[in-house]
């Protein structure tokens, strides 16, 4: 991840990172840093930011700092690399933590878990889930417009039909057994 209180720099880059800012991605995991880190909700191209530069902390950068989110205003980064490697601690004197709404490791109450996706037709909520040894916790939600800003009525329980601006392809591994392929819907 680019924006991080750990110890790996921006490999995959800030111009990759600010398209997904720029584009308003409304959420963006992260594996790798072995820990949970959380950004605030931020965004790019305006009044007193124009880039998210990592390395440094710009409050004009951030949109929301609560747990209720707003779709389309700017983009959540959330890495999750608690699943059994031993956790690493996270800086809390670092530059970027500013960003931060939440964030556990070896240092800061430290418990392995995983991420909790819920998407329904209008909403999206994230949890985390804690299995030990810590009691840390996190949760946010926001108004989910999906792919292209459009969402469409479901197909079914638990399901989302998105209609995209452009052609669309992700694999969804739904039940741990297969993955499924999905593009746009027409």
């Amino acid at each position: 991840p680019c924006l991080t209180i750990g110890i790996y720099g921006c490999s995959s880059g800030t111009d990759i990172m600010n398209l997904l800012v720029q584009e308003k991605v409304d959420l963006v995991l992260h594996g790798h840093e072995h820990m949970y880190q959380r950004t605030k909700q931020i965004a790019a191209q305006r009044p007193g930011c124009q880039r998210v530069l990592p390395q440094s902390y710009n409050p004009s950068c951030v949109v929301a700092e609560h747990d209720y989110l707003t779709a389309g205003a700017g983009t959540v980064f959330v890495t999750v690399g608690t699943g059994g490697t031993p956790l690493r601690a996270p800086k809390l004197v670092d530059s970027e933590l500013g960003y931060f709404a939440a964030w556990s490791g070896k240092n800061a109450d430290a418990t392995y878990g995983f991420l909790d996706l819920q998407f329904t037709s209008g909403r999206l909520s994230v949890s985390f889930m804690g299995v030990g040894p810590g009691q840390f916790t996190d949760a946010f939600t926001s108004a989910w417009r999906g792919v292209g800003g459009k969402v469409v009525p479901a197909a079914g329980p638990g399901v989302v039909r998105l209609r995209a601006k452009r052609p669309v392809t992700a694999e969804v591994d739904g039940d741990g057994l297969r993955p499924q392929r999905f593009g746009s819907v027409p």
